[in-house]
């Protein structure tokens, strides 16, 4: 009777195993990715694990225990994606998100599931909102709410302050060079997580405009950011 439990409360949105056995567990993979990012989250890979897990369990739960995902058949999955077929770019650090090719076999293996691919991860042009659910969404967020971005969009970054600057980068107006470099690299990473070339494109001006700022050496009020350590989700001491 609590086997039968088991099967009547099955994750109903998980595809029909008939219809992935016969499809490559990469194959899978990609869909799984792409379903993650579609939503605007980071396909990180405990995510990637539980999503594969959550659509295909039949094809990716450990041997003699199926109501347990196989972490390790997930990993040797990405690394061929990713290294082997350029399917997925990323990194485990970073997350992993679906290359062009990867949206591709995406489209191809979703026909053969009797599914559409999620508008969000097949339109180029579409713009992925920061959210609060996770740490890169969080960033995204907050330079999308920035004194320095809004003035960029309402002319050019010329009208940029130097205190609008370092506002943006956790800063003040005393930390040196290594503190902004560390900072703002933070904001491009979270930026090319969630694939906003809108905003790479706006920090990239602004670190030309402030070339000399970021080269300068100033003494550090060591207020580096709390803030940008707790969006990342980092324990570590920030060095300032």
């Amino acid at each position: 009777m609590a086997r039968k439990n088991k099967k009547t409360s099955k994750n109903p949105t998980a595809f029909d195993p008939s219809l992935y056995q016969n499809i490559s567990l990469d194959d899978l993979v990609v869909v799984a990715v792409g379903r993650i990012t579609s939503k605007g989250e980071t396909a990180t890979f405990e995510r990637m694990v539980a999503e594969c897990f959550y659509l295909f369990p039949e094809r990716f739960s450990l041997l003699g225990y199926p109501e347990w995902p196989n972490a390790a058949i997930v990993n040797k999955a990405w690394l061929r994606c990713r290294t082997d077929k350029g399917l997925l770019a990323g990194t485990v650090a970073e997350g992993f998100r679906l290359t062009d090719k990867g949206r591709t076999v995406e489209k191809a293996t979703l026909s053969r599931l009797g599914r559409k691919p999620a508008d969000k991860e097949n339109t180029s042009t579409d713009v992925k909102r920061g959210n609060r659910q996770t740490a890169e969404g969080r960033v995204v967020m907050r330079i999308e709410q920035s004194a320095a971005y809004r003035k960029y969009q309402k002319s050019k970054v010329e009208s940029i302050t130097e205190f609008d600057l370092v506002d943006l980068l956790f800063c003040s107006m005393e930390s040196d060079a290594a503190v902004l470099t560390r900072n703002y690299e933070a904001l491009r990473n979270a930026v090319k997580i969630y694939q906003r070339e809108d905003l790479r494109e706006f920090l990239k001006e602004l670190k030309r405009e402030y070339a000399d700022r970021f080269r300068k050496t100033k003494k550090s009020s060591g207020m580096m950011s709390s803030k940008v350590r707790s969006m990342r989700g980092s324990n570590s001491e920030a060095k300032t």
